[in-house]
């Protein structure tokens, strides 16, 4: 068909072109046709040493939707090398399967806060209720001011209530309780 000849042309294009511009334009490409077949060169893509690139694989991906796409985007969410923290965070929220909610979880145990800080924006843009106990534990545990404001608006999203105010009112109630 069309479509597998347009892949494969793609994908010879991104695994073999000099030009960042054209390695760019074929993972976009790619990430259009939505195939399959394209998981596996966009994930090899991840590791190209333009951030450009790397950026377009990873948003093609995200258009994939599909099996095998989750663990490589957790990678580049925990890698700290990657630059590619706060796509990965957010494809994974708009990718929303059930291993992106764990893969999400797993980061709150990070100690980067750029890591922390773009998985608690994707688990409030998520609005999974599982994320509650986890996001109120290190609200605790955290001293850091902006990370609690953080966790504050994601538990407001989540929970569905008007202000932040309030949100700290309940997290005051919830540590008088438990000492």
């Amino acid at each position: 068909s069309w479509k597998a000849f347009a892949v494969a042309r793609y994908v010879a294009l991104l695994q073999s072109s000099n030009s960042e511009w054209r390695r760019y334009q074929a993972a976009t490409m790619l990430g259009r046709l939505k195939s399959p077949l394209a998981v596996r060169p966009l994930v090899q893509a991840m590791g190209d040493s333009s951030l450009i690139v790397k950026k377009a694989a990873l948003d093609a991906l995200t258009e994939t939707g599909r099996e095998g796409v989750v663990e490589p985007l957790c990678r580049a969410l925990f890698d700290p090398r990657s630059q590619l923290h706060a796509r990965a965070a957010h494809a994974l929220a708009r990718i929303g399967a059930p291993e992106t909610l764990r893969a999400l979880l797993r980061g709150l145990r990070s100690s980067d806060p750029r890591v922390l800080r773009v998985t608690i924006k994707s688990l409030a843009r998520l609005r999974e209720p599982a994320a509650l106990v986890p996001l109120i534990s290190l609200f605790h545990e955290l001293e850091e001011a902006e990370l609690r404001q953080l966790i504050a608006e994601a538990l407001m999203r989540i929970v569905g209530v008007r202000s932040v105010e309030e949100v700290y009112e309940a997290l005051e109630r919830l540590t008088v309780e438990v000492h």
